[in-house]
């Protein structure tokens, strides 16, 4: 699981979760993870998070895609989506106040117990992600592609 594709416009950011399954059987995945905001040390942030259909970078509603996976997809390249791997879409705004710098995130992804924490780093190494207004950010549901 890894962070791919960011883009900016007007204040607002996007992000993609990327993820692969490397269990040992083909699974299916549908519906919205849960995401908590972390500091460089695993503290938890001030998170607001929200599921919903539409974001700054989704105007048309998303459907929620079954998305299967099966087993054996080559790894998370941050330059190149993987066929057989799902896609996490989040917004948050990037500009304001109540601005946090967000190091890692700790993600469960849909129908899962548990979670794994990863590096809320740019995928270009620019650094960190910052998330203001208090830690708002929009998760759309789980698709088999990236955008």
């Amino acid at each position: 699981m890894q962070l791919i594709g960011l883009g900016a416009a007007t204040g607002n950011a996007r992000e993609v979760i990327e993820l692969r399954n490397n269990s040992n059987g083909a699974c299916d995945m549908y519906g919205y993870a849960s995401l908590q905001l972390l500091d460089a040390v695993y503290r938890p942030l001030p998170s607001h998070i929200f599921q919903r259909t539409t974001a700054f970078f989704q105007q048309d509603p998303a459907v929620a895609d079954v998305v299967v996976l099966p087993v054996g997809t080559p790894t998370v390249d941050p330059h190149r989506p993987a066929e057989g791997h799902a896609y996490i879409p989040l917004g948050w705004v990037d500009e304001g106040d109540q601005c946090e710098e967000v190091v890692r995130l700790r993600v469960t992804p849909p129908g899962s117990s548990s979670s794994l924490v990863i590096i809320a780093g740019d995928p270009s190494g620019a650094g960190y992600v910052s998330i203001c207004s208090g830690g708002a950010v929009t998760v759309l549901p789980v698709r088999a592609t990236p955008y």
